[in-house]
């Protein structure tokens, strides 16, 4: 951030690796909420 002239390689790895961590964090999120819904079926009738 302190360097404005920075390779675009490195620009390109590091939005890269935002998206995969991004969309990792997203994954895992949706998977827990999945097995939640999976494992307690009982939880949409207490909305």
């Amino acid at each position: 951030m302190a360097q404005q002239r920075a390779h675009p390689v490195v620009r390109f790895l590091v939005a890269l690796l935002i998206v995969v961590a991004v969309a990792a964090v997203a994954f895992f999120v949706g998977y827990l909420i999945g097995m939640r819904l999976a494992v307690l079926p009982v939880l949409p009738a207490a909305f």
